[in-house]
This record gives C-alpha cells, structure tokens and sequence, in this order.
C-alpha cells in the first residue's frame, strides 16, 4: 500500500472534529484548493502504511511519519523527510524494531524533529510511550523513555518550541479511570521541570488529547472528558507557559447526547 502527499495552498486549513471529539481529520474550508504539483509517494513498499502525522518547519521542509505492518503481526514507525518542492530526502528512517503504533511527529524553526509512539514491548500488558530527536537531516541525536513507569501510556502527541525543545502529552490508566499527563525536555531529551497533571477526574475517562506550542513555548492541551451523563462529554483546552505553569482552562464544546461513545482512543481515525 502506498501513501500519499499532495502540497495545497488556496484557503485555510484547518482540523475538523468528528463526534465525540476526534481531532484526527484534516478538511478544507474551501472546495477549489490546486495543487503545487502532482501527488508524490511517500511510501512504496509492500507492507501496508497508515497512521501518517505531518509537520513543516519555517522552510518549508517537512517530516512525515507513518506506522507499517510487518510480519509477524507487528507495526513499526517509519519516517521520510521532503523539501518544499516534494523531494524526498535520503532514505526512510526506520525508529525500531518492537511492536510500535500511534505516532506524532513536531519540528523546530531548523528542521530539527521529534517523534513519539506508544509501544508493547514484549506483548505485556502495559504500554509504554517514548521518543526519538533527529537532526534536520535525519540524524538520530536522542531516544527517551517518556512514559514507563507501570501504567498504561497511550496515544502521545507532542508539540515543538522554535529552539528545539519539546511538550508529549499521553493517556494513563489507572483504577479510578484514564488521566492525560504531559511532560517537558530540552533538544537532548531530559525532562524539564516535574510530570504535569493534565487533567485527572476521579472515575471519569479523559481521553484523546492533542497538543500545539508556539515558537517560545507555551503550550495547549486539548482533551476529551466523561460526564456522569450517559454519552455526554466535554472537550476541554488547558493553556500553560513555557516553563509548564498552567494560565487557565477552557471549556470549548459539550456533545450531544444521542452521540455514540467513541471506541477505544488508540483506535483511530473516526471512520467516514
């Protein structure tokens, strides 16, 4: 299976939710948005790709990062680099060799970029998120532990400050009900600063976070919220510094009740 990119420019593009809050689909606003050239492959091999997470620095130049299945019922993350005219840089850069899914990818101001994945190792049953930093032209520089402690870490996303430091917010499990917590680090993975406590509701899920930083820093954290009312829940946004002090919370949108429960939050994207 093959994957795709096309570059667009026209009117803005922006992320669209689906019920309950999903942030996963990329739409656009307008119909009529030309291409800067014809569609290119990022992926040609055999073994099917899906999960593809993408981001550009200020040149233009991008990363894009996607999941495999291999044999043996494992999922790998492969990375490709492109220019700004769509030219693939080097060769695909493969992360490990343990069962790995679920990726994000941010880059700096350089091109510099980070990756995290949630991964199984050795088919137990807790999961576990970690990351790898690489130079801007592709150069491994750090892999990090970023969550195994015991519990179960799931679906990390990361966001990245202009000089190269950076966010990971993920899920944990615990008894009274799933947590998001974030954690920051310099360009040489240590992390900066204590865990944060994104959001932890007793006996309430929180679930599907998302993450943007801007160029100094500060952060967002988005995520998904269970209320007592039976398929109701509420996205809620939390803002903090760049040294992880939190400036406020949101509450951007209560769902409908009548909207079907989302499935398990490592399943995704929402289908069609």
């Amino acid at each position: 299976m093959f994957t795709w990119l096309r570059r667009l420019f026209g009117p803005s593009v922006r992320r669209a939710t689906r019920p309950p809050f999903l942030p996963e689909v990329v739409t656009l606003e307008e119909r009529c948005t030309p291409s800067l050239g014809a569609t290119f492959s990022i992926n040609n091999n055999n073994a099917s790709s899906f999960d593809v997470k993408v981001a550009t620095s200020d040149n233009g130049n991008s990363v894009v990062v996607f999941t495999l299945n291999i044999p043996g019922n494992l999922r790998d993350i492969a990375a490709r680099l492109v220019d700004h005219n769509g030219t693939m840089l080097g060769s695909e850069i493969a992360t490990g060799t343990e069962d790995q899914y679920d990726p994000d990818v941010a880059i700096d101001a350089a091109g510099n970029f980070v990756v995290v994945w949630e991964s199984n190792i050795q088919n137990t049953p807790d999961r576990n998120v970690f990351a790898k930093v690489y130079s801007n032209t592709g150069t491994l520089k750090h892999l990090t532990s970023v969550a195994d402690g015991g519990l179960d870490a799931t679906n990390p996303v990361v966001a990245m400050s202009a000089t190269g430091t950076w966010i990971c917010a993920f899920e944990t499990a615990a008894m009274e009900g799933r947590d998001i917590y974030a954690k920051r680090f310099n360009f040489d993975g240590v992390q900066a600063g204590k865990t944060i406590g994104v959001s932890r509701a007793f006996l309430l899920d929180d679930s599907n976070p998302e993450i943007d930083a801007n160029d100094s820093g500060a952060f967002t954290i988005s995520f998904q919220r269970e209320t007592d009312v039976v398929s109701v829940y509420e996205l809620h946004a939390r803002r903090y510094t760049a040294t992880g002090k939190l400036l406020g919370t949101t509450l951007v949108a209560t769902s409908s009740p009548t909207v079907v429960p989302p499935r398990h939050p490592t399943t995704k994207p929402f289908p069609a």
